[in-house]
């Protein structure tokens, strides 16, 4: 899918999978997929929201570490995964929401470093877009990578998780050692 608009929203929904390769807009991005949607470029303007929804995963194209999608807020929504343990989803937002609905699906996230990539965001906050709240699985495992910037986390609790994985493992990581005197952090309010 090849898709650009200069002054409307792009709103895609396909009954199989769909393949994001150049899907950009000065608005919001919503793609619906009854299979998988595998990413190599989604683009929305700072103000935008990305939104996509995937009855099967939500993978990166290839495995690298270019930006796979980049708006002012990001909703991913899943039944069997986003991203891999191998090949994690590469974003570019202020704000993130994302859930894996099947039992055991995970989210593996990375926000790369602002440096290598002139319009990359220096932090990322997870709350809430386009109603989905936090980052949510089943028993699946979470990992979410800031190379060099701020996490921020709010509200979490036992019974309104912003961040919850059931029986799994969490990973949050802000920053890095390669970076003296500009390790980022982690912020859980």
């Amino acid at each position: 899918t090849d898709v650009d608009t200069n002054n409307g929203d792009i709103d895609i929904a396909a009954t199989g999978v769909i393949t994001a390769t150049d899907v950009v807009a000065n608005s919001d991005i919503t793609l619906d997929a009854g299979g998988n949607i595998s990413v190599t470029s989604i683009t929305a303007n700072n103000s935008g929201t990305v939104s996509l929804t995937a009855s099967g995963t939500i993978i990166e194209s290839t495995t690298d570490t270019t930006v796979d999608i980049t708006a002012g807020s990001i909703s991913l929504t899943s039944e069997d995964g986003i991203g891999s343990s191998s090949s994690a989803l590469d974003i570019d937002a202020d704000t993130l929401a994302a859930e894996a609905n099947a039992d055991g699906a995970g989210i593996f996230l990375f926000h790369p470093d602002s440096n290598s990539d002139i319009n990359v965001k220096d932090s990322l906050t997870i709350g809430n877009v386009s109603g989905v709240l936090g980052v949510t699985t089943t028993n699946g495992d979470i990992s979410i990578e800031i190379e060099h910037g701020d996490l921020l986390v709010s509200n979490v609790t036992t019974s309104a998780d912003e961040i919850s994985v059931g029986n799994a493992n969490i990973s949050l990581t802000a920053g890095t050692a390669q970076q003296a005197g500009v390790a980022g952090g982690l912020n859980i309010l």
